[in-house]
């Protein structure tokens, strides 16, 4: 248990800024907010090219990721899943009650129930 802690901890700290600024980069675009109305007003679009690795057209730089950097991000990725196992078992290993395991499988249910619901919407 201790090893499980010390492995979410670390890898935590080390990727949390990344982390935060994939989450919140993802949030901008998906309320489209990346897309320039201005040359003047490029600058999340150009931030968004860390996220999503694809250059800008027409524009004097053309992305701000590179290869190490989706390598890195990559290593993110993995080890973000790590850390979700990882603090998941400890949720459910420390937890006194049931809420844990409430609060997992509500997770799990109301996005698939909005999905469900958007697709057999159309």
């Amino acid at each position: 248990m201790r090893l499980l802690r010390s492995l979410h901890l670390i890898l935590g700290c080390f990727f949390a800024p990344l982390l935060l600024f994939y989450a919140v980069s993802g949030f901008w675009q998906v309320f489209g907010w990346q897309w320039a109305k201005s040359r003047d007003d490029a600058s999340l679009a150009l931030a968004s090219t860390i996220h999503t690795g694809r250059g800008l057209k027409g524009e004097g730089i053309s992305s701000l990721s590179s290869e190490p950097l989706r390598w890195f991000a990559a290593a993110m990725a993995v080890c973000l899943v790590v850390m979700i196992v990882t603090g998941l078992i400890l949720a459910l290993r420390s937890a006194k009650s049931k809420t844990a395991a409430w609060a997992i499988a509500s997770g799990l249910v109301i996005p698939l129930a909005f999905v469900l619901f958007a697709f057999y919407r159309n």
